[in-house]
């Protein structure tokens, strides 16, 4: 069962790794512009008191401004790095996204002790420049 099942994984992998990239990527930007909101809404929301409004969205009920921004921010941000992403100059976005990424899963997983959170945050860090 494995070896055939791997067999057929290679195979796919070899007719469809632009797609299965294309997809991932994809993936990457919608997942960036998400955590630039939810990382950066709150910060924007408490600094610019003008944009803690509220305004009545049809599917997310009530949504404040900062929010909003910010949702632009990030798809501006994601969109840029699509189009640039191979040339040199957008890595400080892409870092940016990166680093956007990071807070949100440590924000989602809630650790108990700043050690670990530093840990984690030193070994990405050790990551993304090696």
């Amino acid at each position: 069962g494995f070896v055939v099942m791997a067999s057929v994984m290679l195979v796919l992998l070899f007719f469809f790794i632009r797609t299965i990239i294309i997809f991932l990527v994809i993936l990457y930007c919608l997942s960036s512009t998400s955590a630039i909101t939810n990382v950066f809404g709150p910060l924007v929301s408490q600094k610019v008191t003008f944009l803690q409004r509220k305004i009545k969205v049809p599917v997310f009920e009530f949504v404040s401004l900062a929010h909003i921004f910010c949702f632009l921010v990030g798809i501006t941000l994601a969109s840029i790095w699509f189009a640039l992403r191979f040339t040199g100059l957008v890595w400080p976005i892409q870092d940016m996204m990166s680093m956007s990424l990071c807070l949100q899963i440590l924000n989602t997983v809630r650790f108990t002790d700043i050690k670990v959170c530093t840990v984690l945050l030193s070994l990405a860090l050790v990551y993304d420049i090696f």
